[in-house]
């Protein structure tokens, strides 16, 4: 049981929560109708979060998770548009198929009028690209990171009730990311930092080695199912480096094409400084 004089402070606290965030959004250009929506995923995110922080065993207290809650929207949000079901706005993001847009170079997210679903697209606001040195990955495994964490932030206000779960599947927006994240999680206790340093810290360097690869590989298949534009460029750079990879592997016609390419060159080379060092046929060349 906690003591009085801990909950108390945690009051004082709140309030004071309150105050800043107030005072930041009178300072932002946002509606009447978002400020009050804005603040009312706040008090939810209060009422829910000890509670679940408990059953769930995560790494950030309530106070860290407000404060984070509040700088995204002070320092990330530039606008933000609530649609409301029934409006013709509600047109946009049926066309392309989604319940939310999150613009990260804007600063804008447009969602649709339902706390979840705006918590999510805050994230994915939010979110920090990790370098994975290579193309195709830096693409799909951001993608899943991404996706798998705000999935998980939203979960908050999502799936817990006080002590029970209500997980309804329909409102995972990827249960594919979000298991593998959660799998990743289990492993890990946290994703944080280097994903590849993290595996190989705590199972050792041969282990992590295969487990990487594994999620590499879940992950990549995942996004080229979602993204068949993104498929299709894939294999189009395979068959580059396999055909790059097929005239390296014959030594003897690679080196005879590079020594073809360099005469044709050199002959191309002497042949402008001819006109160069000779006037009239610079002058003709003119």
């Amino acid at each position: 049981m906690k003591k009085k004089e801990e909950i108390l402070l945690e009051k004082l606290n709140m309030k004071d929560y309150k105050v800043e965030f107030e005072e930041i959004l009178e300072q932002k250009n946002f509606s009447n109708d978002v400020k009050n929506f804005l603040l009312s995923l706040l008090y939810k995110i209060e009422n829910s979060y000890e509670d679940y922080k408990l059953v769930k065993v995560i790494s950030l207290t309530k106070q860290q998770f407000i404060e984070e809650y509040i700088n995204i929207i002070k320092v990330e949000c530039n606008y933000i548009e609530l649609v409301k079901p029934m409006s013709k706005d509600i047109e946009l993001l049926e066309s392309i198929k989604c319940k939310c847009i999150a613009q990260k170079d804007k600063g804008k997210i447009v969602s649709i009028y339902n706390y979840k679903t705006f918590l999510y697209a805050l994230y994915v606001l939010n979110y920090k690209s990790c370098n994975f040195n290579n193309e195709i990955l830096d693409l799909s495994m951001n993608e899943w990171l991404k996706v798998g964490s705000s999935i998980e932030k939203e979960e908050v206000i999502r799936d817990f009730d006080g002590w029970s779960w209500h997980m309804d599947s329909r409102e995972i927006c990827s249960l594919e990311y979000n298991a593998i994240y959660q799998s990743v999680n289990f492993l890990l206790d946290s994703i944080t930092g280097d994903l590849q340093s993290s595996l190989e810290e705590k199972y050792g360097q041969t282990n992590s080695k295969y487990l990487y690869s594994l999620i590499c590989k879940v992950v990549l298949l995942i996004y080229v199912t979602n993204n068949p534009k993104e498929k299709r460029k894939i294999i189009s750079k395979e068959e580059k480096l396999r055909s790059e990879l097929d005239k390296i592997s014959n030594k003897t016609q690679y080196l005879e094409q590079i020594r073809s390419k360099k005469k044709t060159l050199e002959d191309e080379i002497r042949k402008i400084d001819g006109i160069l060092n000779d006037v009239d046929k610079l002058k003709k060349s003119y």
